[in-house]
């Protein structure tokens, strides 16, 4: 069914989405997850915990600046609210990629600066 297949692969998604490193991308994500729940109540087994999920969606600051852990405690509380199992990965990139996105961030900075002048 429509529903099973949301389930399986659109919710873990966006489940993933919800710790993405940039903030703006994870409260599109919370938004947007909010509006498929309100659209399409079938694709969630505990509807009892369908409106603590939608009201938990909204008010979390998926948009502040917070540690990994953190985001990581919301998205598995968000998760067992709609009673989606995620599967925990590693996500976190090693020190050597994580200085390697900040000189790209870096490099970009700069040009930018240097088009500007």
């Amino acid at each position: 069914s429509v529903a099973k297949q949301k389930r399986c692969q659109v919710l873990p998604f966006l489940l993933d989405m919800l710790v993405h490193r940039f903030p703006r991308v994870r409260r599109f994500t919370a938004e947007q997850l909010y509006m498929h729940l309100l659209e399409d109540e079938s694709i969630v087994l505990k509807s009892a915990d369908l409106d603590e999920a939608m009201d938990y969606l909204v008010q979390a600051p998926w948009d502040a600046e917070m540690d990994q852990e953190s985001l990581f405690k919301m998205r598995k509380k968000t998760a067992d609210m709609i009673g989606v199992e995620i599967k925990e990965k590693a996500t976190k990139l090693p020190p050597k990629q994580m200085s390697a996105l900040k000189d790209d961030f870096d490099n970009y900075a700069s040009l930018v600066s240097e088009v500007a002048r």
